[in-house]
């Protein structure tokens, strides 16, 4: 079973290393691609997986990813990947 990442509003001020951390905790069944120090990670969920749904269910209770074939120019590619941020926009920032 695969779970959604719970909104942790603590999350955006974790050092990048228990970014990491936090997405092997609650997505063990996933790869996490190393982080460079930005506030987002590349997560591959298992074969077969998708993305897009996952997103829409995150966004269901209030947690923003992208999948990840958006970011794929070749079309089918990608998903079962996920761009997971560990930062916010306010509200009133967004168009």
């Amino acid at each position: 079973m695969l779970h959604v990442l719970p909104a942790h509003s603590c999350a955006r001020t974790l050092p990048p290393l228990c970014h990491d951390l936090l997405l092997q905790r609650h997505l063990p069944q996933c790869r996490v691609a190393p982080g460079q120090g930005g506030s987002a990670r590349w997560v591959t969920f298992p074969a077969g997986t998708d993305a897009t749904e996952l997103a829409s269910r995150a966004r269901g209770s209030g947690v923003l990813v992208e999948p990840g074939d958006v970011f794929h120019a070749v079309e089918g590619r990608g998903r079962n990947t996920m761009r997971v941020g560990f930062s916010s926009i306010p509200a009133e920032r967004i168009d």
